[in-house]
C-alpha cells in the first residue's frame, strides 16, 4: 500500500508538471487564433462575441488550426471539428458544474493582490484565456490533466501485463510514457484533444488484452476520435485472430465497425454546417476506414521496423538489459518526435507509445527473440479477479495467481504476517531474483498433495497452498534452522494446518507419492556424481499422472554462472554445480517422465530455467 501511495503521489506531481509545461509553451489559445481586434473580417470562426469583427485585410481569414473553445463550440474548421471526445466531455462538465461556481471563480481571480495579478497575467497574457470562456477552458484543461494522469497509470498497467518486470520498473515506464506525450505533441500541441484520446486508447487496449466487458464502453468513448477507434479495431483483430472461426469473433467485429461508422456519420451530420468547414459532405465518413487503413498500416510498419532494427542491434547483449525497458522507452520517445514532425504520415502519434509496447512482442517473436519476453499467451489470457470466496476457474475454486515479483511479495506478506527480521527480509527479496510466479503458473489448478524438495524456509510450498494449487504440502530440507524458521513463520497463519515441515538428512525423503513435486534451486547443491540419482528420486516421489516442476540455474552464459557461484558462496557458503537444461531433461526422460516444457527465465544475473515433466497416467 505504501508503494502504491508513493507511485500515485509521484504520478500526480509529474502529470501536473507535464500539464503546465504543455499549456505554457504550447499557448494553444493564443498561438493559433489572433485576437479579435486583429482578425480580418469574414473569419466565420472564433470563440468570443467579437468573432468576425471587421479588420483591414480584404481576404477572409480562416485559421489553419483550432483552439479548444472553437472545438467545443463546433466552429473549428474541418477536420478538427470532428474530434469530439474532449469537446463533448468538456461541454458536459462545464454544464454539470453550477454557474455560481464559475462566477465565484472569476470573481476570485479579480483584484489588486499580487498573486491575483500573477494569475491573471498567466491566464490572460501567456495562455490568452478570456473570462467569458473560463467554464469551457477550465473544464477542458482539467480533463486534459486527468487524461495525462490516467495515461501514465494505464501505461504502467500495460507494462506489467505484457512483460515480466518489477513493479518499480513498470511505474517508471508509466512515468516516462507520460513524458513522451510532450515529445509526441511538441510539434502539434495545438491539438488539445490528443491527450484524452491517448488515455482512452490505453484504457480500451488494456481492457481488450484482459478481455474485460468494459472494453465496449471504452471503445464507445474512443470512437469520438477516428484514429483511436480505427487502431482499436486493428488491435482487436490482431489479438483475437486465432478465434476467427467463431461467430462471436465476427459478431464483435461487426459491432465495432457499425458503432464506428454510425457514430462518425452522426458527427458528420451534426457538424456539417460548421462555419469553418469547407468542401465537406456528410457521407464522407462512410468510407473512412478504407481511406485511412493504408496510412495506419504504414505507421505500424514503421514501428515494427524501428523496433526490429533496435532488437537486431542489441541482440542478447547486454543481458542485464534483457527486458529492454530503457531501449524501448528511448525508441518510443524518438518515434513520438518523429511522427509529430511528419504530420500527415505521423501514423496517429497519440497512440504510438502504447501500440509500441504491444508491437514489441510481435517484433521480437518474428526475429526469434521471443525468449527475451514473457510468453505471449500468458499475459493475454483471461485473468480471474479475486473474490471473497475465490473464483471459479475451470470448475475449481482457485484464487488468482501473482503475475509479477511485486505481486508475489504482496502475497507472501499476507501468508507471513508475523515474520520479522532476517526471515522477513529473505521472504521479500527472493521473489525479485527467483521467478516464483512462473513456477506457480505451471502447477496444475486441481489442488492435490505437493512435495516441496529442499524447501528452505518454505516459500514455494506456502505460495502453492496460498494460490489454491495444493491441498496439502509436505516440505523438507536438510537445514534444521530453515525448518524451524518455516514452522515459526507459518504457525499462526490460516495455512498452518495444510503445511508440514520436516528436517531430514539428504538421503531420507518423506514417505508416499505426490500429485506435484516441486524442486526449486536444489539440484545445483547436489554433488555432481549424485545428481542423476537425485532426478531418479524425484521421479519415484510422483504419483501416476503427477507433475514435476524443477527450477535450476544454467551454466551459461559463463559470467552469469560465475555471478551465481559468488552469490551461493556468500549466501550458502558452499560450491554449487550447474547442469544444462538438456542434461536434466534427458535424465528425466530416461526415468520415464514426459518432459513437457523446458523454458529459460532470465532475471538479473540469474539464468534460470524451468522444466515441467509429467509421469505416465498408470504405473509402469
Amino acid at each position: 500500500m505504501k508503494h502504491r501511495s508513493v507511485v500515485a503521489l509521484c504520478y500526480v506531481v509529474l502529470s501536473l508538471a507535464i500539464f503546465f509545461f504543455w499549456t505554457t509553451f504550447a499557448k494553444t489559445e493564443r498561438k493559433v487564433i489572433p485576437r479579435d481586434d486583429a482578425r480580418p473580417s469574414g473569419s466565420g470562426s472564433g470563440s468570443g462575441p467579437a468573432a468576425g469583427a471587421v479588420g483591414n485585410a480584404p481576404e477572409p481569414f480562416i485559421p489553419t488550426k483550432p483552439n479548444l473553445v472553437q472545438s467545443i463550440q463546433g466552429t473549428a474548421m474541418a477536420p478538427f471539428v470532428k474530434r469530439r471526445l474532449l469537446p463533448e466531455a468538456s461541454l458536459a462538465l462545464s454544464r454539470l458544474v453550477p454557474a455560481s461556481f464559475w462566477d465565484a471563480l472569476t470573481r476570485s481571480l479579480e483584484g489588486p493582490e499580487p498573486w491575483r495579478r500573477a494569475v491573471n497575467h498567466y491566464l490572460g497574457t501567456v495562455l490568452n484565456w478570456r473570462p467569458e470562456n473560463y467554464p469551457l477552458l477550465f473544464s477542458g484543461y482539467f480533463l486534459i490533466w486527468l487524461s495525462t494522469l490516467g495515461f501514465m497509470y494505464q501505461a504502467k498497467k500495460l507494462t506489467s501485463i505484457l512483460y515480466d518486470v518489477p513493479d518499480v520498473t513498470a511505474a517508471l515506464v508509466g512515468a516516462l510514457m507520460g513524458v513522451a506525450l510532450l515529445g509526441g505533441f511538441g510539434r502539434w500541441s495545438q491539438y488539445p484533444y490528443d491527450i484524452p484520446n491517448a488515455f482512452v486508447f490505453s484504457l480500451a487496449l488494456n481492457a481488450l488484452i484482459l478481455e474485460r466487458w468494459w472494453f465496449l464502453l471504452a471503445f464507445a468513448a474512443a470512437v469520438y476520435s477516428k484514429e483511436t477507434s480505427l487502431l482499436l479495431i486493428m488491435a482487436y483483430v490482431l489479438l483475437r485472430w486465432e478465434r476467427w472461426r467463431r461467430p462471436s469473433f465476427w459478431a464483435m467485429l461487426a459491432l465495432l465497425t457499425i458503432g464506428f461508422t454510425a457514430t462518425r456519420y452522426w458527427i458528420s451530420v451534426r457538424y456539417a454546417l460548421s462555419p469553418s468547414s469547407r468542401d465537406w459532405y456528410p457521407l464522407r465518413n462512410l468510407d473512412v476506414m478504407a481511406r485511412n487503413l493504408a496510412e495506419l498500416m504504414w505507421a505500424w510498419w514503421i514501428v515494427f521496423v524501428a523496433i526490429a532494427g533496435m532488437l537486431c542491434m542489441i541482440g542478447d547483449l547486454p543481458r542485464v538489459l534483457r527486458r529492454l525497458v530503457i531501449p524501448l522507452l528511448g525508441t518510443m520517445l524518438g518515434l513520438s518526435f518523429f511522427y509529430g514532425w511528419i504530420d500527415e504520415r505521423r501514423g496517429y502519434y497519440e497512440v504510438l507509445p502504447m501500440t509500441g509496447l504491444v508491437v514489441l512482442q510481435w517484433s521480437a517473436a518474428s526475429l526469434g527473440l521471443a525468449h527475451l519476453f514473457r510468453p505471449r499467451d500468458q499475459p493475454l489470457r483471461l485473468r480471474v479477479e479475486p473474490t471473497a470466496a475465490g473464483s471459479d476457474f475451470g470448475g475449481f475454486a482457485t484464487p488468482p495467481l501473482p503475475r509479477s515479483p511485486g505481486e508475489v511479495v504482496a502475497m507472501l506478506d499476507r501468508l507471513y504476517p508475523h515474520a520479522s527480521g532476517v526471515p522477513r527480509l529473505l521472504i521479500r527479496l527472493r521473489p525479485w531474483i527467483c521467478p516464483f510466479e512462473e513456477v506457480l503458473s505451471r502447477i496444475p489448478p486441481r489442488p492435490g498433495d505437493l512435495l516441496d524438495v529442499g524447501c528452505g524456509i518454505g516459500v514455494g510450498g506456502a505460495l502453492a497452498a496460498g494460490a489454491g494449487r495444493a491441498a496439502r504440502v509436505v516440505a523438507f530440507d536438510t537445514s534444521v534452522l530453515a525448518i524451524e524458521t518455516a514452522r515459526a513463520a507459518m504457525a499462526s497463519t490460516p495455512l498452518g494446518d495444510r503445511l508440514e515441515f520436516h528436517s531430514l538428512p539428504a538421503d531420507q525423503w518423506p514417505d508416499g507419492a505426490f500429485d506435484v513435486v516441486l524442486c526449486i534451486d536444489v539440484l545445483r547443491h547436489v554433488p555432481p556424481d549424485r545428481q542423476r540419482e537425485f532426478c531418479s528420486r524425484l521421479r519415484r516421489s510422483l504419483r501416476p499422472g503427477g507433475t514435476l516442476i524443477l527450477k535450476a540455474l544454467a551454466p551459461t552464459p559463463r559470467w552469469k554462472a560465475w555471478a551465481n557461484q559468488i552469490h551461493d558462496a556468500i549466501m550458502a557458503r558452499r560450491r554449487v554445480f550447474h547442469r544444462t537444461p538438456g542434461e536434466v531433461a534427458d535424465w528425466l526422460a530416461a526415468e520415464g517422465l514426459n518432459v513437457v516444457e523446458s523454458t529459460p527465465v532470465n532475471r538479473f544475473w540469474h539464468a534460470h530455467y524451468l522444466i515441467r515433466a509429467t509421469s505416465p497416467a498408470s504405473a509402469s
